[in-house]
């Protein structure tokens, strides 16, 4: 049995809950989960009223906000009660009563939404993200019951604000103190000083009282040319801020589409870097800041290099040697296709040809890298074999 945690029918009709502990599974104690609420107030059947008793210094967001919306959205009348404590998401949990009682002697605390989080840069980013997202939901909850803006409930959550009764009820947040005349509270809360306090938000220093919740206002939908009759400056105003909503739209697809076409052309410049040797550095370097050059073709250009260099190289060979064969890329080719069936890696087979010809090392001027390149783009289809 959770002895933090409660639910029992006090009628027929009524039921009553307490949440005296952490909001979901807690670390050193055991919590309050939203699974076993929600479980419980399916269980209690029909009622028309729920009293909640909370006191509770917070805990899990996910947890809070479930308990939030079970509370909400069920039919019966809900009422809370701020026992001693509702901070954090405890308080977000208080404000899902129709009537929010709070004693004199006990205190709301609100913050900004914290956790934490470990892995790469980016799975941090994403739990930021997420924490922003869940912070938002806790800051609606407050709205809907204070009517206060925005940048007021802010400001109280980043100072990490401690509220008592006559501060809660000014502000909006609970609807009676408890045990005393709400005359008697008002006078005390125009007579309260913050001057202890280090850090005052503006909201409170300024004396202002928050605005109170809004009633939903009736909404009557027009047609487009019914708006355009009636409220034509009105019907104006929206297509220009159609206009201006279009033109952001296509600066972000803009925006993209020079991101794709930069990786584009990152991707090109790389794949013509790629096909770099020795001696051909300054054509590399023109193909691939030429624009239009890819890989495969820098790769034709250089063999054609290569083999201009090559021819010149068995000139010399043949004239200093006239007796010798010269081993032609042809037939290189013709051994290629003997060998079709060598199962063997390439830089292996070719290792083996360099080794055991002093001709094919002569034509590619002792450079077996030269070699292994063209073979490799040979089979590759970037250049075909010359005879």
């Amino acid at each position: 049995m959770n002895k933090f945690y409660t639910m029992k029918k006090t009628a027929d009709k009524t039921a009553e809950i307490m949440i005296y502990g952490d909001i979901g599974d807690g670390w050193w104690s055991e919590g309050v989960t939203a699974k076993q609420v929600k479980k419980d107030i399916a269980a209690l059947g029909e009622v028309d009223h729920i009293d909640v008793r909370i006191n509770s210094g917070g805990g899990s967001i996910y947890e809070g906000l479930a308990m939030f919306n079970a509370l909400d959205q069920h039919d019966a009348d809900v009422t809370t009660y701020n026992d001693g404590m509702a901070g954090s998401i405890a308080s977000v949990i208080l404000m899902s009563g129709n009537k929010i009682v709070m004693p004199p002697t006990s205190n709301i605390f609100i913050h900004r939404a914290s956790g934490f989080a470990m892995g790469t840069a980016e799975e941090m980013r994403k739990s930021a993200r997420n924490l922003d997202k869940m912070e938002k939901s806790a800051i609606r909850a407050y709205q809907n019951k204070t009517g206060m803006g925005k940048d007021e409930l802010l400001e109280l959550m980043d100072d990490d604000t401690m509220l008592d009764a006559d501060e809660a009820l000014e502000l909006g947040f609970i609807d009676e103190i408890s045990g005393s005349a709400s005359e008697d509270n008002m006078k005390m809360a125009a007579s309260f000083t913050y001057s202890f306090m280090g850090k005052v938000p503006e909201i409170l220093r300024s004396g202002m009282k928050a605005p109170k919740k809004q009633k939903k206002q009736e909404v009557t939908t027009m047609t487009e040319a019914e708006l355009k009759a009636k409220h034509p400056e009105l019907f104006a105003a929206v297509l220009v801020m159609g206009r201006k909503e279009a033109e952001a739209e296509a600066a972000t697809g803009l925006k993209l589409a020079i991101s794709d076409a930069t990786s584009a052309e990152t991707l090109r410049i790389k794949g013509v870097f790629e096909q770099s040797l020795p001696g051909h550095e300054d054509k590399i370097q023109e193909m691939a800041f030429d624009g239009k050059t890819t890989g495969p073709e820098a790769a034709v250009v250089v063999l054609r290099l290569e083999q201009e260099k090559m021819g010149a190289m068995k000139v010399k060979i043949n004239t200093a040697a006239p007796g010798a064969v010269p081993v032609t890329v042809a037939s290189l080719e013709a051994t290629n296709t003997e060998n079709k069936d060598d199962q063997r890696p390439l830089d292996v087979i070719c290792k083996e040809k360099w080794d055991g010809d002093a001709n094919l090392r002569a034509e590619f001027q002792d450079t077996f890298g030269i070699y292994l390149k063209y073979e490799q783009n040979v089979l590759k289809g970037n250049c075909k074999s010359r005879g």
